[in-house]
C-alpha cells in the first residue's frame, strides 16, 4: 500500500465516523428527531385538553346567556346565595 492510499482510506474512515456521529447525535440527528416528536405529542395532548376546556367554558357561557336558572344555580353554588323566604341550614358533622 502506498502512502497516498493509506491517507485516502484514513480520510474516508474519518468522514464515515463523522457523518455517523452527526446522524446520531447532531443538531439534526435522529436523537433530536425523537425528542422533537415527543415534544410535538406533548403539545398535541395539551392542545386537546385546552380544546375540551374551551368547549366546557363555551357551554357555560351559552347556558348563562340563555336563562336565569343557570345564573341562579351559579349564585347558589359559588356565592352561597339563597332565595327570599328560604331557610339555609348548615350541618356540621361527618359526611357519609
Amino acid at each position: 500500500m502506498t502512502a497516498s492510499y493509506r491517507i485516502l482510506v484514513a480520510l474516508l474512515a474519518f468522514a464515515a465516523v463523522y457523518f455517523q456521529a452527526t446522524f446520531w447525535v447532531g443538531d439534526r440527528g435522529i436523537a433530536n428527531v425523537f425528542a422533537l416528536e415527543k415534544e410535538q405529542q406533548n403539545f398535541i395532548e395539551k392542545n386537546r385538553l385546552l380544546k375540551e376546556r374551551n368547549l366546557a367554558l363555551n357551554a357555560e357561557v351559552e347556558s348563562l346567556k340563555s336563562g336565569l336558572d343557570a345564573i341562579e344555580e351559579m349564585a347558589r353554588k359559588e356565592l352561597g346565595m339563597v332565595k327570599e323566604g328560604e331557610t339555609f341550614f348548615f350541618l356540621i358533622g361527618d359526611e357519609e
